[in-house]
């Protein structure tokens, strides 16, 4: 991809990302003292972070004590931010999402898979250095070498400064709550808000993810129409779903379900970027994984799907395996390497990536051959809604 102004820094590591100064109140330029992102000098360590549903936006949002600046590619500052938005807006999916930093935890990021505890599982291609492109003994890639997350769109400050944001007012309310349900009401009530009152300023952006009220069998959502004064329930046209799901939609499914007038109804995306290794300890990657736990049992009608490499400490196995019992949160161990089966733990879901034919007895993304569809327009739930199938996206 070419980089722009706008962007933070040009297409490197994730570590460079998050090394681009940062200042509190005043422009970098201005200021008599620069900041890191995260870490024990990061800008956001005197900043209160607090969540609230921004009702002018139709959003839920964090948002900081003070502007949050940074820099562009010519050092010239830019996006002094008050606030950010908890969820991404995930259009491929048809669903927000929530996004935390990609990478290791010694770059800043939540994917323990992408540092140390992966390199007792993977080897480095010859000729590369550590760090470099690494290989299985069959030569397929190290998927985590080449994630998404740690390019294009992720370089921008309002995404990278937003990451880190989240991160930071996740570890608060774990501190203050160890036991996951102080951030467990959190998300709930964001999403809830989401469902009956987010309408984005953008009504086409609302109507395509399917997240909202269930009302006289149908998913209506919030948004505003030219014209009408004040904010309608819209309903919005169900995702059609394969024969083999034993729905003929979306629609049937939540009907089938059991949801009611008034029930927040949808689909969830858990980490379109990052994993759950939110802290340095374990225990705090526990207390994570029970407020999302607590979370989907608060909203039943809700589907929510998480990819995972934490299964690679091995003692967080359990706690997965838990977690996936709550019938509305589909929890996929997410293989290391292209092209090869995913590990298969009882009780846990998985997923694959490809590079040309899908592998035997995986189901290949409709999706991720095509940047500009959606899961919505490829007519598949596949990910949320079908627990015992293997999806496998094509390398991207």
């Amino acid at each position: 991809m070419h980089s722009t102004e706008e962007q933070v820094i040009p297409d490197t590591t994730l570590a460079r990302r998050f090394s681009s100064p940062y200042s509190r109140g005043v422009p970098v330029t201005e200021a008599e003292k620069t900041y890191s992102l995260l870490g024990k000098n990061s800008v956001f360590n005197t900043v209160d972070i607090d969540y609230v549903f921004d009702t002018d936006m139709g959003q839920s949002m964090i948002r900081f004590g003070t502007s949050i600046w940074t820099t562009n590619l010519q050092g010239k500052s830019i996006k002094g931010m008050n606030q950010v938005a908890l969820f991404s807006s995930t259009s491929k999916m048809s669903s927000p999402s929530f996004s935390l930093p990609a990478g290791p935890p010694r770059e800043g990021g939540t994917c323990i898979a992408a540092g140390k505890n992966a390199s007792r599982l993977v080897r480095p291609a010859r000729g590369t250095q550590p760090g470099g492109s690494r290989r299985d003994d069959k030569g397929n890639a190290f998927i985590c070498d080449a994630c998404y997350s740690t390019a294009g769109n992720y370089f921008y400050p309002n995404v990278a400064i937003g990451q880190a944001a989240r991160l930071i007012w996740c570890n608060r309310l774990l501190k203050a709550d160890p036991s996951g349900q102080l951030l467990a009401d959190a998300f709930v009530d964001a999403i809830e808000r989401t469902a009956r009152e987010g309408h984005y300023k953008n009504l086409s952006k609302r109507m395509g993810h399917e997240l909202g009220v269930w009302q006289q069998g149908m998913l209506t959502v919030p948004g505003y129409i030219s014209g009408r004064r004040g904010i309608r329930r819209i309903p919005i046209e169900a995702t059609q779903l394969p024969p083999w799901t034993g729905y003929s939609s979306t629609t049937e499914y939540f009907s089938k379900s059991g949801a009611k007038d008034g029930d927040v109804v949808g689909f969830f995306r858990i980490h379109d970027s990052g994993d759950l290794n939110v802290g340095t300890k374990m225990s705090v990657w526990k207390s994570y994984l029970r407020a999302w736990e607590l979370t989907a049992a608060a909203l039943p009608f809700v589907q929510f799907w998480v990819p995972v490499r934490t299964w690679t400490a091995k003692s967080m196995i359990p706690d997965l395996q838990r977690a996936a019992q709550q019938p509305n949160l589909v929890i996929r161990s997410s293989a290391l390497f292209v092209n090869q089966s995913p590990p298969n733990y009882p009780g846990l879901s998985a997923s694959a990536v490809h590079r040309g034919s899908v592998g035997k007895g995986h189901y290949a993304c409709p999706v991720t051959p095509n940047d500009k569809s959606s899961c919505a327009q490829e007519s598949c739930r596949v990910c949320w809604l079908a627990p015992d199938l293997i999806p496998s996206y094509s390398e991207h």
